[in-house]
């Protein structure tokens, strides 16, 4: 019997759209969409579950107001870039680290490409974020409307692709 074939590696884009389809999903059925199904009758806490699908992706993702504070972040995020919680949590992404994260191209694409568009994906900023060490980080995120009278949320997941991008600038032995 031959191995089933590998399932194929989704991209950020498409994670961040699988996770926002499956929290409108789980919002839909605590409206009621989903009564009268027996076999549907457990009602999921959207917000548990968001923090819990959160927690299992190995990728550093953010959610943000629309004032750009950090409602919420995942463990790789605050282990990737050496944040504790109560550093980081209802505080605007501009104010972390000392305002390390308030460079010019992370705030275009916060404030103005995110509202105008709803989304981006794979753009890279090279930002100094501790002195001495420019790391290269690789941005997608979507906006997304919540449920009737609460504000849009902000959706930012993060891959640093310093080592990556290092590797590739450097020069091979036989080129030397």
């Amino acid at each position: 019997m031959p191995f089933p074939e590998p399932e194929s590696i989704r991209t950020d884009a498409q994670l961040l759209t699988e996770l926002t389809f499956l929290r409108e999903k789980v919002e839909d059925g605590n409206k009621g969409g989903l009564a009268g199904k027996k076999d549907r009758e457990i009602v999921y806490e959207p917000s548990v579950l968001t923090q819990a699908i959160l927690d299992i992706v190995r990728q550093p993702v953010l959610i943000l107001d629309a004032k750009l504070c950090i409602q919420t972040a995942n463990r790789s995020f605050y282990h990737a870039f050496n944040v504790a919680k109560e550093e980081a949590e209802n505080r605007c992404i501009y104010d972390l680290a000392n305002g390390q994260w308030g460079g010019a191209e992370l705030r275009r694409l916060l404030e103005e490409i995110i509202p105008r568009a709803g989304r981006f994906d794979d753009f890279q900023v090279e930002h100094e974020f501790t002195p001495n060490r420019i790391r290269i980080l690789r941005f997608t995120a979507r906006r997304f409307q919540q449920s009737i009278g609460r504000p849009a949320l902000i959706l930012l997941a993060i891959q640093d692709v310093t080592a990556q991008k290092t590797v590739e600038t450097e020069p091979t032995a036989h080129n030397r």
